[in-house]
């Protein structure tokens, strides 16, 4: 029985012909096909090994390498013929040389490597045939490989397979280095190990596009691209790569760094304009052009904010364009909504007029009026509050917060906190509050609860507020609350002269004016 390099059976076709006699493994018998027929789809399987890379990962590449070379060439047959693939394969075997096989050590497995250095990937369909055409030494496709052993001996003699007077069906073309320029072997080594020592590996492959990109990761690719070339330029022309990369491009450098006359003119009106738009516009026509270290050399006033406004006004208005800034629509006031705002602002409770001094009033137009001086006795929040509030009340549609915030600051009026000698009962009010105050802070230091001491000083606040503020604007002679009619209160029922009777039922109850009542009792 005739035996390949390997020892294995190759003519009986009644059993595997991948089984060694001698000692290796009976497979199934059961279960034999040809080897043609092994076409399974390994890619991954090579993928894996890292054994593919040389090989295209499109789908449209994926028969380049089918199941039954692989196997073939893990058995010692580069040279296939018809015979060859007749050969008959169980499926113990085919799975062993095939998609299940392991590797047998982690280091590196090329010929005459010494040393433990681990590999960095497999041994692809190409190269171990190439070996075999140098050196007649067979090493199974996905052996464990380092790559500076492939650099240093990458050169292989063109060797034209010896195929036999039989039909071939499928082979790997071999990967030859072209011979048209004849040069040192030992040197391109060198160069290879030189290349492999110095440049070290992308991190990534750029995919994306250039704009796309963060500056960390443009920086990132500018480097390794100049460190590629520096490399290159070594090997070339070894201690003149300055040189050679300036003889590159001598002419773009020395053009980009003059500046034409349309420019000079323009940084010329730059300095001559004195609007800050202006310079924007201006400076956005050339903004884009030039670095910002350029633009500080060419425009020594320039600020980095300067040139990022201008390359936002270049990018977003287009450059030169005019501001243009948005039209504000303002809606004129109406003059009913107006009075009925000003009559209840000049209401005695909230301004009173002061029987001397005078103030005067600017107009728009620049003319100067002299009025009364008027002092109000609430703040400007608490009056538009307790206006909004009446508005609600009666229903009537006034204009906005801020539009009323804007009609108390035209008319002027001064604000005072002591309110004696203009409204002394208010003025004894607030003293009434305040010693009520001190009664109760008084009763808990003497034993009163703390829980009740705290809703007494709530509700001395909430009346004080009330009386000082609210209970004003809710005072009229025909209220349905008996605290809130002017005329229910006024009248005395022991003198007919000075009492009159309400037409209409007080139905109604204030909170606040009910709590004033229970105050006293709680007090007491």
């Amino acid at each position: 029985m005739g035996e390949n390099a390997l020892g294995l059976a190759a003519e009986c076709p009644a059993i595997c012909n991948f089984y060694n006699g001698s000692g290796g493994s009976e497979g199934d018998l059961a279960n034999i096909c040809s080897v043609y027929e092994c076409d399974r789809d390994i890619m991954n399987h090579l993928y894996s090994l890292q054994s593919a890379q040389i090989l295209d990962r499109c789908v449209s590449n994926a028969h380049i390498c089918p199941e039954y070379i692989v196997i073939l060439y893990r058995s010692g047959y580069f040279i296939i013929d018809k015979a060859v693939l007749s050969m008959k394969i169980c499926l113990k075997h085919r799975e062993e040389l095939g998609a299940r096989w392991k590797r047998s050590k982690r280091t590196c497995s090329y010929p005459g490597h010494r040393g433990n250095m681990k590999a960095d990937r497999g041994a692809s369909p190409t190269m171990c045939k190439e070996l075999w055409l140098k050196t007649r030494q067979i090493i199974p496709v996905g052996s464990g490989e380092h790559l500076q052993s492939y650099l240093i001996d990458i050169q292989v003699p063109h060797v034209p397979a010896i195929v036999e007077n039989k039909e071939t069906a499928f082979d790997i073309d071999v990967h030859s280095v072209p011979s048209s320029q004849d040069t040192d072997t030992v040197g391109t080594g060198m160069e290879f190990e030189i290349l492999y020592n110095k440049f070290q590996p992308l991190k990534s492959q750029l995919t994306r596009p250039w704009s796309e990109l963060a500056k960390s990761a443009k920086y990132y690719y500018i480097s390794k691209a100049k460190e590629a070339v520096m490399i290159v330029l070594s090997i070339i022309a070894p201690g003149q790569e300055d040189t050679i990369l300036s003889k590159l491009s001598p002419s773009s450098t020395n053009e980009s760094d003059a500046t034409d006359k349309a420019t000079q003119q323009l940084i010329e009106a730059y300095h001559v304009t004195a609007d800050k738009k202006s310079q924007l516009q201006i400076l956005s026509l050339f903004a884009n052009n030039f670095t910002k270290e350029k633009l500080l050399q060419l425009v020594p006033s320039l600020t980095q904010s300067k040139i990022d406004a201008a390359r936002k006004h270049a990018s977003v208005m287009g450059p030169g364009q005019i501001l243009n800034p948005p039209k504000i629509y303002r809606i004129r006031l109406t003059r009913p909504k107006l009075l009925h705002f000003l009559e209840y602002v000049s209401m005695p409770s909230i301004s009173q007029v002061l029987g001397f001094g005078t103030m005067q009033l600017h107009l728009a137009s620049g003319e100067k009026i002299q009025i009364p001086k008027v002092i109000r006795n609430a703040v400007s929040a608490r009056i538009i509050a307790n206006y909004l509030e009446y508005c609600k009340e009666t229903e009537f549609q006034t204009f906005s917060r801020a539009s009323l915030y804007r009609i108390l600051k035209a008319c002027r009026a001064s604000k005072r906190k002591a309110m004696h000698g203009l409204d002394n009962t208010t003025a004894l009010g607030m003293n009434a509050m305040e010693s009520l105050q001190k009664v109760v802070t008084r009763l808990g230091e003497y034993g009163l609860d703390m829980e009740k001491k705290d809703t007494l000083i709530d509700m001395i606040n909430i009346c004080n507020q009330h009386l000082k503020f609210d209970v004003k604007s809710h005072f009229s002679r025909s209220s349905s609350c008996s605290d809130h009619c002017t005329m229910f209160a006024l009248s005395d029922p022991t003198d007919t002269c000075f009492s009159s009777n309400c037409d209409h039922d007080h139905s109604d109850i204030c909170s606040n004016c009910v709590l004033t009542h229970k105050l006293t009792e709680g007090i007491n």
